[in-house]
């Protein structure tokens, strides 16, 4: 192999791997629960699909947020009935699910009291 040939190769790496930190990083900081919501959730959450709790019913979600946050979490990363782990997008992290469930909640009544 020639040398520049290596060194581009070798650059076209770097730039790969660096691109690769940028959109992860990018991933991680983008945790905005609605961002989220609206792009994943509204499907089902806006419209009751599946037997959802809708955004905005203070009534379906009081009942759920007293079972507590960290059971709530757990619904939505592992999934419940109808729901599928993390709303059927594996690509979300905890954190970013974490979010999403917050904003729907803090939309219905929010956490209250939960812990």
């Amino acid at each position: 192999m020639s040398t520049i040939y290596k060194l581009n190769r070798s650059l076209l790496m770097m730039i790969c791997v660096s691109g690769a930190m940028i959109l992860q990083s990018e991933n991680v900081n983008a945790a905005d629960g609605r961002e989220i919501y609206n792009t994943y959730c509204t499907m089902c959450h806006a419209t009751g699909l599946n037997a959802a709790p809708m955004y905005g019913n203070r009534q379906v979600w009081g009942k759920i947020v007293k079972t507590g946050r960290d059971t709530v979490y757990s619904y939505a990363i592992n999934g419940l009935r109808g729901m599928p782990a993390r709303g059927g997008i594996a690509s979300l992290t905890d954190d970013e699910v974490k979010a999403a469930v917050d904003f729907l909640v803090g939309g219905s009544g929010g956490w209250g009291d939960a812990e």
